[in-house]
Formats: structure tokens, C-alpha cells, sequence
């Protein structure tokens, strides 16, 4: 049991990038952050009001089942998938640790989204489309512009130009 997590899906001609697991307690971080502090309300009071009635239905129930819970409650049944925001291969890395700054752990970087709308952030397939048609835009095509920005450039190479032959004198003009 040597890795510490798992490989992104990635496109050719794309590096794989090492996506550490993603403990429960952080999920359910994640999902009670959208549920109760970015999801819209009419007041504050009904925020409030949804948070404390959440804590105490809830609160004799495992983590899994509140997830389950607050799930259906954001996505109706949706498949959804956790998304890096920024995604990690534009997080600053540290070699000695190989961790990231900001944590890729850290719920504050972290949402759930709809399957379909992560697949077009990241790799840039439109939903329900049959194949990817283009990554631009995408998570997938921003990294690659990033490398090839940072590779240092070759001077470009000046053509070599002939020089054309002369005309004798003894061509006549038609």
C-alpha cells in the first residue's frame, strides 16, 4: 500500500497529477458549507432556522447519512463529483511534503457540482455531448498552455535565403 492517493482521469499528452483521498469529515465540510452558508435564502433568520432544524434531526446520524442527505438536498438525486477550485496542477506545490498550498484537503477550495458541469470545467466536454470536441478553456487546456509558457523558448531560426539566379545578358526580352 505504497500510494497515498489517487490519479485524475487525465487527457493525452496530460501528466497525472496525484488527487490525495478525501476524508468523510471534509465532505460533509463541504457539502454543510453550500447547504447553509452559500445557497441563497430569503433572511438570515430562515438560514438560521434550517441550520439549527438540520442539527437536530441529524445529529444522531453518521456522517455518511448526512451526506446522503444534504446531497439530495442540494443535486435531487443528480450524480455529482467533488471539484478543486483551482484545480491542483495550478496549486503551488511543496517537494519536500508533497502537499499543496492551499491544502487539497482544505473544504474552503472544494465543492460538489454536478458530474456533467465538472467534466466540462476540467477536461471540456460539453454535457451530453458523445466526445470531447475541444478543451479550451478547461482546466486540461489552461495546464498546458501554463507548461508550454514556462518551457524556455529556442530563438527561432532565420530562413536561409538563395540568391536567385541572374539573368544573363544574352536572354532576350519577349
Amino acid at each position: 500500500m505504497g500510494t497515498v492517493g489517487r490519479s485524475i482521469d487525465t487527457s493525452p499528452g496530460v501528466a497525472a497529477v496525484k488527487r490525495p483521498h478525501i476524508p468523510i469529515k471534509m465532505r460533509l465540510a463541504v457539502l454543510e458549507r453550500q447547504a447553509f452558508e452559500e445557497r441563497a435564502f430569503p433572511t438570515g433568520e430562515e438560514r438560521d432556522l434550517a441550520r439549527e432544524w438540520y442539527d437536530l434531526r441529524y445529529h444522531r446520524f453518521t456522517k455518511s447519512e448526512k451526506i446522503e442527505y444534504l446531497l439530495e438536498l442540494l443535486f435531487h438525486g443528480l450524480p455529482v463529483e467533488l471539484d478543486h477550485d483551482p484545480a491542483l496542477v495550478f496549486r503551488k506545490r511543496n517537494l519536500k511534503t508533497g502537499g499543496y498550498r492551499p491544502d487539497a484537503n482544505d473544504p474552503k477550495y472544494l465543492r460538489y457540482v454536478p458530474k456533467q458541469h465538472h467534466r466540462q470545467k476540467t477536461f471540456g466536454r460539453k454535457p451530453d455531448a458523445e466526445r470531447t470536441v475541444t478543451t479550451k478553456g478547461s482546466d486540461v487546456w489552461l495546464a498546458k498552455k501554463f507548461r508550454k509558457l514556462e518551457k524556455p523558448q529556442k530563438p527561432k531560426q532565420k530562413i536561409p535565403s538563395r540568391p536567385f539566379p541572374k539573368r544573363s545578358s544574352s536572354a532576350k526580352r519577349a
